[in-house]
């Protein structure tokens, strides 16, 4: 009667509801890339001074939280993979899962070719948003990261690409015997338009 139809209709109206709220709660993702210039990973620990680095965490931490970006990449990061454990603990503290590249230098790798490892890339996943399936480093600067969706479940590979100066890339050239496209790499050619771009592919 009246009652069981009453019934069915708070039902339909309480499943309904949890489905806008399930795609509400799936926004589009949000890709960010930046710059962040020679900031050191194995200093982001590091509270008790004042440094480049800890000014640049500080205002990437902002940035956090006025855009909360799905999938994040940061160029420059000087930092190989023992290196950069601080920086993933400081993304994982802010609930992001982090990947690297490690630097391999910039036009000075020939004086400090031992320790110099400047020019990394990283990729930070936010993981309420999105899960890491896998990543690779295709050849010296170049981060490629699929990505997962929860929300839609769809995967899509994003790769980041930061570029060198003819310089750079004719010493990277001479020593591994094969050639590497150009672009542009701030130890020679500060605020390039071609510092790094980032691609997408479902």
């Amino acid at each position: 009667g009246v009652r069981q139809l009453t019934w069915w209709v708070c039902v339909w109206v309480l499943i309904s509801g949890v489905e806008a709220a399930e795609e509400e709660a799936a926004p589009d993702p949000t890709v960010m890339l930046w710059n962040v210039r020679a900031l050191c990973a194995a200093l982001a620990a590091v509270t008790v001074v004042e440094t480049a680095t800890s000014k640049k965490l500080r205002w990437l931490e902002t940035q956090l939280m006025l855009h909360k970006p799905t999938v994040l990449f940061l160029l420059e990061v000087t930092c190989s993979l023992v290196e950069a454990r601080p920086l993933r603990a400081w993304f994982k503290a802010r609930g992001y899962r982090m990947v690297v590249a490690p630097g391999r230098g910039g036009s000075l790798r020939d004086e400090h070719s031992a320790a110099n490892h400047a020019n990394g890339i990283v990729c930070a996943v936010a993981k309420s948003q999105a899960r890491i399936e896998s990543f690779s480093v295709a050849i010296e600067r170049v981060l490629s990261v699929k990505v997962m969706h929860l929300g839609d479940k769809v995967a899509t590979t994003y790769t980041a690409v930061h570029g060198m100066s003819q310089d750079t890339a004719t010493r990277v050239s001479a020593a591994r015997g094969h050639q590497l496209g150009g672009g542009g790499d701030s130890d020679t050619q500060p605020g390039s338009d071609r510092d790094g771009a980032a691609a997408t592919q479902r």
